[in-house]
């Protein structure tokens, strides 16, 4: 019994240390656009700084799941908060597939949002036009499947794959709720980056 409380408290240990951390580069770019909207758009600055804050907020909870569909509203903040950043550089397409399961639907809080970010960081930003985030989502028999795609360069490739700290993080995450069966993997192929990750839930 002993042993079992000890590999518990380790393994919750080990998920609390993986959870999703942002970026600091993404804070530093939005409170540097904050400022400069405060004059010209003070409006748009406060919704920054509301949807920063939601975000934040969720970054320092404790470790739990949510449902699907508050993982994607805090995920729709996030990108609300790029969007005024990359302004016309940065287009997303949302897909759901059974969206009336999302609400009973878990999934770790913050899985989601670092992947988006990453196809951000990753791709958008490496792209001086306008680039365009792809995201379906589906709950179908008790499996969530979730397909993201961004454009990436080809010198960058080889520099993402070797920098997947994000990914390891997550799937260990996925893996410890949902066991050995959650997947999660990336492929690149004709400047495409795409990330899937699938998982059951009872």
């Amino acid at each position: 019994e002993q042993w079992v409380q000890q590999q518990n408290s380790e393994l919750r240990s080990r998920v609390d240390a993986l959870q999703a951390r942002i970026h600091p580069h993404f804070l530093f770019n939005s409170l540097n656009n904050v400022i400069s909207l405060i004059a010209i758009d003070p409006d748009k600055a406060e919704q920054m700084l509301l949807n920063l804050s939601r975000l934040f907020r969720a970054s320092l909870q404790e470790l739990k799941l949510v449902s699907l569909a508050d993982e994607i509203e805090l995920c729709q903040k996030y990108l609300e908060i790029e969007q005024i950043r990359l302004g016309d550089r940065l287009n997303v397409d949302w897909k759901f597939e059974n969206k009336q399961l999302f609400n009973q639907t878990q999934i770790p809080l913050l899985t989601l949002q670092p992947l988006l970010e990453n196809s951000i960081f990753h791709g958008v930003e490496q792209h001086q036009t306008a680039s365009k985030v792809n995201i379906l989502i589906e709950s179908c028999n008790k499996q969530v499947t979730i397909v993201i795609t961004n454009p990436i360069l080809q010198d960058r490739i080889k520099n993402r794959e070797g920098q997947g700290l994000a990914l390891e993080n997550i799937q260990q995450r996925l893996t410890a709720y949902f066991g050995s069966d959650a997947i999660l993997r990336h492929y690149s192929s004709n400047a495409v980056f795409t990330t899937v990750l699938q998982y059951r839930y009872t």
